[in-house]
């Protein structure tokens, strides 16, 4: 064993794991047992500083990474219609003013495969919401402790300067458009947030082990 991460998952790709009957709501796994390979300064050491810099290089060569990732849209064997699609696909009549079926069924994968490359786009462009959904509104701390939030200071309720967006939104904004940029520093920031927030981990598939 080499002690190489590989990505296995390759049929969640480009948001896909969003769709699912239980949404992975966080981007990658960042648990207690990964962060600890990390060495002493766990995720703010080299692992930090490296995700910056490949965040750099991807956006510095979006147009090619775009290139490489055309050749997944005529896939066959990349499945993608999401559930919803499909429930919505088998709702419609068997024919349509001026199309037939296949022509819909056509017509409906095109859109749902733009709508995938303006996902890529926009997340090369830290535009795609993946922010901390943070703990319930009533949640209440052990022992007293006040609850951890993110995105603000204790006491004072500044807005953190390193963070642009809120923790209480709710799960269905995850990958959604924001509606502006972030800087690499805070789109990784809001990444690697996202994919350690409690609020997050206790929504995934239990068999994803999210607890360890």
């Amino acid at each position: 064993v080499s002690g190489g991460v590989v990505h296995v998952d390759f049929d969640c790709i480009f948001g896909k794991g969003l769709e699912l009957c239980i949404p992975e709501v966080v981007p990658f796994r960042l648990t207690p047992n990964v962060v600890s390979g990390l060495g002493a300064l766990g995720i703010e050491g080299p692992f930090r500083l490296q995700c910056e810099k490949i965040m750099k290089v991807l956006r510095d060569n979006k147009d090619t990474l775009l290139s490489v990732f055309e050749g997944f849209l005529y896939d066959p064997l990349f499945d993608w219609m999401s559930e919803a699609e499909r429930a919505a696909k088998r709702q419609l009549p068997t024919t349509m003013v001026g199309f037939d079926a296949k022509e819909v069924e056509v017509m409906l994968l095109e859109h749902r495969i733009e709508q995938s490359v303006n996902q890529v786009q926009k997340k090369l462009r830290g535009m795609v919401n993946f922010a901390p959904i943070g703990p319930p509104k009533d949640y209440v701390p052990p022992d007293g402790q006040q609850p951890h939030h993110p995105h603000h200071t204790h006491g004072s309720g500044n807005v953190l300067s390193r963070r642009e967006t809120v923790s209480d939104r709710p799960a269905a904004s995850a990958g959604q458009d924001r509606g502006g940029l972030l800087s690499i520093e805070c789109q990784v920031d809001e990444l690697m947030q996202a994919a350690m927030d409690k609020g997050n981990l206790c929504l995934m598939y239990g068999g994803w082990t999210p607890w360890v």
